[in-house]
């Protein structure tokens, strides 16, 4: 699946499933009511491959990736470590394609040229964070294009702020940003804009349910008009759910390359396939069935290794593990006969 929108080679990385964000913080000094995270802490640094910078390089240099991020939380909270990270990566993969996310509510100048320096290539801005036209975020997205390669405003596609939004667009154009990312808005609890909203639910990976705002991408449609309508060079992309799943598979298949084990075979739709042959008529196949991650290994065959030989098999279906501290998971089983 193609997407004409994906405008950022970081959209690109991220929908082929070659990219990795590593949360640097959880903390953030916005207060977003429609912010997902559910915790708040300042040292706490993640990622689908871990929190150490050697750990992660090791991985990366196992598989062809296309980008990294940093995000939060706000990093620009904990500027030292983005600025020491970033150059750590870029030193060691300056191939790859680097940007970072921000609320832009307490930046300074020079922080965004040693960013610039150690090989940043794109800042993403979230102005809904800040009302759409705060002065000082504004002046730093002003700043930003001026000294990044690319520069990127990153909002959820609130239905109920159109007005504010398209009221700021202008501002954007004239300071050449380049790309509006627009994300189908998910609802969450707490959020005014969630309350009387009419909501749909989505299955994300065949595992996450997420519910979302029905006239969001509506609302996207709106925002692109507009621009096309006033001749604007800034770019619309329209993230949606679907292309989110679309990422889902990408990472799928990242994942599964990096940690399938020998018994495991991987799917061009990015999930694995084992043989269960325990030899023998086992009461212990739900168990092991649902503990896969610690189910004795001697009981798994490769598919393209697999002789039936008269006791009872499964073919199994598996979810790869999406990061280091994940479990790989059976989603379906086949009885062989």
């Amino acid at each position: 699946m193609a997407f004409k929108d994906n405008y950022s080679k970081g959209c690109k990385a991220c929908q082929n499933g070659k990219w990795l964000c590593i949360f640097l913080t959880y903390q953030c000094n916005a207060a977003c009511t429609f912010c997902p995270a559910p915790f708040k802490n300042r040292d706490l640094i993640n990622s689908a491959l871990g929190n150490d910078p050697s750990t992660i390089l090791g991985y990366l240099e196992l598989y062809p990736f296309e980008g990294i991020s940093f995000s939060g939380g706000e990093c620009f909270i904990v500027y030292d470590r983005m600025l020491s990270w970033l150059d750590f990566f870029k030193k060691n993969q300056p191939q790859l394609y680097y940007w970072a996310y921000t609320n832009g509510i307490d930046i300074k100048k020079e922080q965004l040229v040693d960013l610039k320096n150690a090989g940043l290539n794109e800042l993403r801005f979230n102005i809904a964070a800040s009302g759409y036209n705060d002065p000082l975020v504004l002046e730093s997205i002003a700043d930003a294009s001026e000294i990044f390669e690319h520069v990127t405003v990153e909002i959820p596609s609130i239905p109920d702020d159109f007005e504010k939004l398209i009221k700021t667009i202008p501002l954007l154009e004239k300071m050449r940003v380049d790309y509006l990312n627009l994300h189908e808005y998910l609802l969450v609890a707490g959020d005014p804009n969630s309350k009387n909203a009419p909501a749909g639910r989505f299955l994300m990976n065949l595992s996450m349910p997420m519910d979302y705002h029905q006239k969001s991408l509506l609302n996207t449609e709106k925002i692109s008009s507009f621009c096309a309508e006033n001749d604007f060079n800034i770019k619309i992309n329209n993230c949606s759910l679907m292309k989110k799943e679309h990422q889902m598979y990408g990472r799928r298949i990242t994942m599964g390359t990096l940690f399938k084990e020998d018994h495991e075979k991987l799917t061009k739709d990015g999930f694995l396939e084992t043989i269960f042959s325990p030899g023998r008529i086992s009461d212990e196949v739900d168990e092991n069935l649902s503990n896969y991650h610690r189910a004795d290994r001697s009981y798994f065959i490769h598919p393209d290794h697999f002789t039936k030989t008269g006791s009872d098999a499964y073919l199994l279906k598996i979810m790869p593990k999406l990061g280091v501290n994940d479990h790989p998971r059976v989603i379906e089983y086949t009885k062989l006969t």
